[in-house]
């Protein structure tokens, strides 16, 4: 008998979160937050909460701008 496992193993990811100030040193209240890939394409987007921070999953070993 063969057993093939595909997909069946959880992806390992990388939180990326930071708060979002402005040049006042005072937190951006729900700021768009928009991931970019090493391509300059869009790979994801969050909001900022109310005070300004932001969490985002994003997969290990990968560069990414914000």
């Amino acid at each position: 008998m063969l057993w093939t496992f595909i997909d069946c193993l959880p992806t390992p990811e990388t939180q990326l979160s930071g708060t979002v100030f402005n040049s006042s040193s005072t937190p951006v209240s729900q700021a768009d937050i928009i991931i970019y890939d090493e391509d300059g394409l869009e790979f994801a987007q969050t909001k900022a909460d109310t005070e300004g921070y932001f969490d985002v999953a994003l997969p290990p070993l990968s560069t990414f701008f914000i």
